[in-house]
Parts: structure tokens; sequence; C-alpha cells
């Protein structure tokens, strides 16, 4: 068991480079790199949410709480840093202007309740929250698709929904409240990876067979491009999503605790929480001004090397600071 939580850990880490990624400006290695990343890069931590929610709750209100907890909680605390980020650190640290910007409460209110597009109307400088609202509200949903007993059924239902999707994206357009236009993406997903779970051990793998998947998959990203909030093609997107997160499943199948990408994993929540940030912070660092003779993919990836490392120092630092007053507590 630990081993594939192992294994998960390593995927969601994948995941979380590549959210990073497609959060940094792309002019230096060509938009067709943030083309290929958003095909499956979203879907792959529904598909992991619905792979890991195997379990029922038998009361709703059960499902509620422990949600808030682990998404709700975390996204008003990263929204409260955000705030704080944005309109102290940035105008009095960052940019030196000493002007706190414009904002009325009643955005404020709206932002956080609301998130979605919301939440550009901030200068949080963090919209990718959007995901944590969207996430809590699929788990709610997905609760009831999961008491459909009957499998085919329930693969008849997930068919149904995913043939939905692109009209309902057609009227639900941009960044409704909740983001609220991806839910029917997110459920497929996770009935996806709740499936695929129940029958992992009926399927069989190679290298052979994940070299046809790996060629099939760029074939479908490049001529089918898409997003989880914009599907033009649902087959092709669902598919090559799945495939894509499949293929980096089974290449982690023997990864070890002490891998870096299980360790980003298993910190997934704090860095994507805090990701956007820093990637706003490192541009007014004069990091890339150290590397001024490199430029296109040299100097993309020495900017990505350092913003995962900016964001594993500050989950260092919350990790000693949480043990330092644990263990002041149990002095106590």
């Amino acid at each position: 068991m630990q081993n594939r939580l192992n294994q998960l850990d390593a995927l969601k880490g994948l995941g979380m480079i590549l959210v990073i990624i497609g959060h940094m400006d792309l002019s230096l290695v060509g938009s067709s790199i943030g083309t290929f990343i958003y095909t499956f890069h979203m879907p792959l931590f529904f598909l992991v949410s619905g792979y890991l929610s195997i379990k029922i709750y038998p009361n709703f209100w059960g499902l509620i709480k422990k949600k808030s907890k682990s998404l709700l909680l975390p996204y008003t605390v990263l929204f409260l840093i955000s705030l704080f980020f944005g309109y102290i650190l940035v105008p009095f640290v960052v940019v030196r202007s000493n002007i706190i910007p414009d904002v009325e409460m009643i955005q404020i209110i709206k932002s956080y309740l609301f998130s979605g597009g919301e939440l550009e109307k901030l200068a949080i400088y963090n919209f990718p929250l959007w995901f944590l609202p969207c996430m809590f509200v699929t788990e709610l949903c997905f609760h009831f698709l999961k008491r459909i007993k009957n499998d085919l059924v329930l693969a008849g239902v997930l068919i149904v929904i995913a043939a939905l999707t692109f009209p309902f994206q057609t009227i639900v357009e941009g960044r409704p409240p909740f983001h609220i236009n991806v839910l029917p993406a997110a459920l497929v997903c996770m009935g996806i990876g709740y499936l695929f779970r129940k029958y992992e051990s009926h399927i069989k793998s190679n290298n052979f067979i994940n070299g046809i998947l790996a060629l099939v998959i760029i074939v479908l990203a490049y001529k089918n491009p898409g997003n989880i909030s914009y599907i033009m093609n649902p087959l092709f997107f669902f598919v090559s999503a799945s495939l894509i997160t499949y293929l980096f499943y089974s290449m982690f199948i023997n990864v070890t605790s002490k891998n870096l990408l299980v360790y980003i994993g298993g910190n997934s929540l704090i860095i994507f929480g805090i990701h956007s940030l820093v990637i706003l912070w490192y541009t007014f660092l004069p990091i890339s001004s150290y590397f001024a003779n490199y430029n296109g993919v040299a100097l993309f990836s020495i900017n990505v090397f350092f913003i995962i490392l900016i964001c594993l120092l500050i989950v260092w630092l919350y990790s000693f600071v949480k043990v330092y007053f644990r263990n002041i507590k149990k002095a106590v």
C-alpha cells in the first residue's frame, strides 16, 4: 500500500511541476509545450482524487466536514496569505511603491465565496486557487455517482456527462463562480480514476505498450488541444488525459519515498497554493541577471529550477515551524 501511495505522490509531484511550468511565461520555449501540458495537468489531479475516493461515506455530512477540512480550510488560509501578499508585500516590499491598491470589502467577500473569475478582480496574484473550491464541489457531487452499484451503468453515466461537457462549456463560458464549467469534466476524470482503481489488477502493462501509448498521446494532444475548462473534443481530451496519466503512473511503479517527486507530491497542496506568488516574486529577483548569457530552453529551465527550489524552501520552513510548535505543545 505504501508503494502505491509513493506512486501516486510521484504522479502528483510531476503534475505540480507541470502546473508551475504552465503558469510561467512560455515565450522562451514556445506555446506548444503549454498546449501539451494543459491537455492533462489538471485532469491528472482529478484522476488521482477519483482513484483515492474508493471509500463511500454513509453520512453526507461527514463527507462535507472532511472535505471542508482538507480543501476549504487550506483555501481560506491561502486566500488570506494571498491578500497579504498582494496588498502588503507587493506594494511595500517587492515594488516598494508604498501605495496600497484600492479594494472594497464586498469584492474580497465575493472573490472568496465564488472564486473562479472573481479571484482575478483582486490583486492577490493567485487565480489558481479556483481549483480548491472546484475540487470540493466535485467531491460532493461524485459522492452520489459512487452510489451507483453497477459499474457498467456508472461508465454509461460518465460517457453521457463527457458528451455533455462541450455544450455545457459552450453555454457556461469563461471563468464562472466556482469555475463550475469544469465540473462535468472533473466528474468524468474522477470517475475514470475511480473505475481504474477497481479494475487495475486486470490491466497488464509493458514497455512496448507504454511506447505505443506515448506515440498515441503525442498525436492526440497536439492534434486535439484543449484544457479542462474548454474541451473542444471530449473523446480525444479524456482519452489523451487518461493515457498520459496512466503512462506516468506506470513509470513510477517502483518509486521510493526518498524520490523528490514523491516529496513534491506529498506537499502538493502547499506548493499549489503558493506557486503563483513565488512566480511573481521571482520576476523581481535578480537571479535571472546572473544567467544573462543563456536564453531559450536553457534559461527557462533555470527559472523553473529556482522557482521550484523556492517553493521547496517554503515547504521546509512550514514543516520546521509546524514541528517546532508541536514539540512546544507536547512539552507543555
